[in-house]
């Protein structure tokens, strides 16, 4: 079974093409679920790491889904801090943001996620 096409301009759709590339069920490249969140993480003074645990809806996710992280607000935005994911299930994961140094004051940053299976 093939898992892609490409239409060329004018073409017309038939019942194979929406059966075989578009339908979910067959098609390996259409996501089967999706979650989307925001947490706020703050990296304590003297510290170069927070972390806080996700928890997916359940009975969502049939597999581990695909993580993606980023950062999109707080007093922690500079190019220091990095997010990261570890322990991802399909029942949940643990978002870290993690800075290269150690903060001298606590710096809080919020970090929007994509679940994808």
């Amino acid at each position: 079974m093939s898992y892609g096409k490409s239409f060329t301009p004018g073409e017309i759709l038939t019942a194979a093409d929406v059966n075989n590339f578009l339908n979910p069920s067959t098609n390996q490249y259409t996501p089967q679920a999706v979650a989307r969140g925001t947490v706020s993480l703050t990296i304590p003074a003297n510290s170069q790491v927070a972390s806080q645990s996700v928890t997916l809806p359940p009975d969502i996710f049939a597999s581990t889904p695909t993580v993606m992280l980023t950062m999109t607000g707080g007093s922690g935005l500079e190019a220091d801090i990095e997010p990261k994911t570890h322990n991802k299930s399909p029942d949940g994961f643990r978002v870290y943001a993690i800075a290269r140094t150690k903060v001298t004051s606590a710096r809080t940053v919020q970090i929007d996620w994509l679940a994808v299976s």
